[in-house]
């Protein structure tokens, strides 16, 4: 049941004498020692002292969020060190509990590299008397590093401690209806039996921050299957009952701080061929190697349950606010949803435009049948046929879309993405921007295009935007650019936008940039301190940052995939791995895949200028009040993580070649360590992202400092 994919030996970690040593290091604090000395077969006292020996708290306080908030920070840490018999006890789950975590959050196989790396099973022995002597020497500054930098804001604590209030201010009329992913809330079955309760899903302290902010609505993913059944296929939607109560107690937990809930659907959503068997009048396209994994439209069954489901829901939960529907993503739906139709020999002839509105327009009848003033929001991504290169393809482009406005029925709004098909020119590489930019300012003439077709048609306009970050760095609750975001909102509001879906899963923090939406940066200076020295010196950091992140080499490859994600928590190899970089995950040693289009060399220089002017921006500000502070550690943070991106590239490219250069880029890397531990001692929201989880801790960031001194013993 449980994937392993193109499996490989797992990484040598040689900075931890014995493996079981890196188990203990990395899951300490974060899983009851008990249950890790059951999954090593050891005891509760030997693993004490074995993390005694490494500088650890021998008898931690063991926060139980991290299993209930952090089990992906969790998966993560053990990827490399243990095979899934040992992650399933550590983790106390059955084998179906992981394989839905791994398939359905958000493609969280696909961010682990689709492989399990092959562990080999894991038991702490006593060390031999050669271990024990490096533990010794490589362990002894850990006690004194972890002291030097106390913890101040813990793990998880951001949930219920309030952030700076700052005063309400009004939202302007193009702004005002908005909605947002909630910062609290994974991309998890959050309706299943045993999630938390809404308190708990949803802490009061986050939502009165959004109340205070002018939010309106929280969207979060769903799946129509879990909240309504397919007759004669029951069994693929057990709990539906119970999951569709607790979407209407969340649903009127949420109105009490005046905000709606906004399901985001895939639908109908491709299913395993188990299911097309027993409900072959749903079957669509055949894939290559004779399994089907898509939903015909040409039958009436999908479309009607579709339909049902939907009114359904909002009749069973009448304080929901309305529903985004993409069925153009990676989630296979339709035949047409990854341009192939051809597998399926009913939708074969059929325009692509037509079947997306057919799913559209069920949805629409069956949420308006039951909800009349519910909104229906069509996610125009991959609403494209061609790369605009050139006029032609620009037009076909509007054509097809187009097409689909035109089939579409009234009561559905569209939303799309500004900077979708943006030309951008960088180090002398020409390029586009898809999604995910907060960088590059612009709308493109695609997505401007849309907008106006939909108005035409007298329908709603709304655009998906990041404000508080992006991938391009998302292990902050939000980037301190406040100009290059004003820049942004001028470019969005011009072209006459009705509403702002705030977030994907990232930038979803309630505070940040999101007060400019009711404010300019002068304005929030002014709110953040009444000191006019304090005020020059925050607008001059923001001028210096905002004018720095411009300079992002934008690429998805380099979003996704850079070292940049993780951070320093990513390991330095002396030997290539053998491993391809992952999506906003491990990062490895794949320098081709990091840097996209762009030579090395240029990915490394931009990143340290935009670390240097972070740095810079950092020291402008002085630590005289907390709303400042928090400013400046901000700035540090965003800093260490670009300078260290860029020393990853140049201990890559220099490891084979310039060997002599290594050890001052490995000094480098544990200085920007030992800052972002700095700066998460004091920011417990560094590092955290909601559909991520903790990119890393304290453990992992200590654990860089020790894998770099490793490195320099042996270079």
């Amino acid at each position: 049941m449980l994937p392993k994919g193109n499996s490989q030996p797992a990484l040598n970690l040689a900075h931890f004498p014995a493996r079981w040593q890196a188990v203990v290091w990395r899951n300490w604090g974060m899983v009851p020692v008990a249950r890790l000395a059951k999954v090593l077969r050891s005891t509760a006292a030997f693993l004490a002292k074995a993390a005694e020996q490494m500088g650890l708290e021998p008898r931690p306080f063991v926060d139980d969020a991290w299993l209930k908030r952090g089990y992906q920070t969790i998966i993560r840490n053990n990827w490399h060190l243990l095979d899934y018999p040992q992650l399933l006890e550590l983790l106390d789950w059955p084998p179906e509990h992981l394989e839905k975590c791994l398939r359905e959050e958000d493609f969280l196989w696909i961010k682990l590299g689709s492989a399990k790396p092959d562990c080999g099973e894991v038991i702490a022995k006593p060390l031999s008397d050669e271990e024990l002597a490096v533990t010794q020497m490589r362990f002894a500054g850990v006690r004194e590093l972890f002291a030097n930098h106390p913890v101040a804001s813990a793990p998880f604590d951001f949930y219920h401690s309030p952030s700076l209030n700052l005063p309400e201010r009004p939202l302007p009329d193009w702004c005002k209806f908005n909605f947002i992913h909630p910062y609290s809330i994974s991309c998890g079955d959050l309706l299943s039996v045993d999630a938390p309760p809404p308190e708990e899903l949803l802490p009061a302290p986050l939502l009165e921050q959004y109340q205070r902010l002018g939010i309106q609505g929280l969207w979060f993913h769903a799946v129509m299957m879990n909240l309504h059944p397919v007759p004669g296929a029951e069994e693929y939607s057990q709990g539906w009952e119970g999951r569709l109560a607790k979407l209407k107690i969340l649903a009127e937990y949420a109105t009490q701080y005046g905000l709606k809930l906004y399901l985001y659907i895939n639908e109908p959503r491709g299913m395993s061929g188990d299911f097309y068997e027993r409900k072959p009048e749903w079957r669509g396209g055949k894939r290559p190697d004779g399994s089907y994994s898509t939903c015909t439209t040409r039958t009436p069954e999908p479309l009607q349950w579709l339909e049902e489901a939907c009114a359904a829901v909002f009749e069973a939960v009448p304080q929901l606010g309305g529903v985004l529907s993409i069925n153009m993503s990676e989630n296979k739906t339709h035949c047409f949803s990854h341009w192939d139709k051809d597998g399926c020999p009913s939708c074969r002839e059929i325009p692509g435009p037509r079947i997306i509105a057919e799913c559209l327009n069920a949805v629409e009848r069956g949420v308006h049948r039951a909800a009349p003033t519910a909104r229906v929001m069509a996610y125009a991504w991959g609403w494209v046929i061609r790369q605009d290169e050139h006029e032609e393809d620009y037009e076909a482009n509007v054509a097809f879309c187009r097409q689909v406005r035109d089939a579409l029925n009234p009561g559905i709004d569209v939303v799309a993405v500004p900077e979708h098909g943006l030309p951008i020119r960088q180090g002398g590489i020409t390029t586009r921007v898809i999604d995910y930019s907060i960088s590059q300012k612009g709308v493109s003439r695609e997505t401007a295009a849309v907008w106006r077709l939909f108005h035409e048609d007298n329908r709603k306009v709304f655009a998906k935007i990041q404000l508080n970050n992006s991938w391009e760095l998302s292990a902050l609750p939000w980037l301190p650019i406040p100009f290059a975001l004003q820049e942004n909102l001028q470019e969005w509001q011009s072209q006459g936008v009705d509403g702002l879906m705030l977030s994907w899963t990232l930038g979803s923090y309630p505070g940040g940039n999101l007060a400019l939406l009711s404010r300019t940066p002068q304005e929030l200076a002014a709110d953040l301190t009444t000191d006019t020295h304090e005020q020059e010196s925050l607008l001059q950091a923001w001028h210096l940052a905002s004018d720095a992140f411009r300079r992002y080499p934008f690429d998805l490859y380099v979003l996704y995939f850079s070292p940049l994600t993780l951070g320093p928590r990513n390991l330095f190899f002396l030997k290539p791995t053998g491993y391809q970089a992952c999506m906003v995950n491990f990062c490895y040693d794949d320098l081709k895949l990091w840097c996209g289009p762009y030579p090395p060399e240029f990915v490394a220089e931009r990143f340290h200028e935009i670390g240097s002017s972070f740095e810079r921006a950092a020291e402008l500000l002085p630590t005289s009040s907390p709303a400042i502070r928090e400013q400046r550690n901000l700035l540090q943070a965003t800093g260490a993580i670009f300078q260290s991106g860029a020393n990853h590239i140049d201990f890559v490219q220099n490891r084979e070649n310039a060997p002599e250069k290594l050890p001052a880029i490995i000094k480098a890397e544990i200085h920007c360590a030992k800052t972002l531990l700095d700066c998460q001692a004091h920011d417990a929201r560094i590092g955290f992202e909601a559909s991520n989880h903790y990119f890393f801790t304290r453990n992992d960031l200590v654990e860089k400092i020790l894998n770099c001194q490793q490195l320099l013993e042996s270079v």
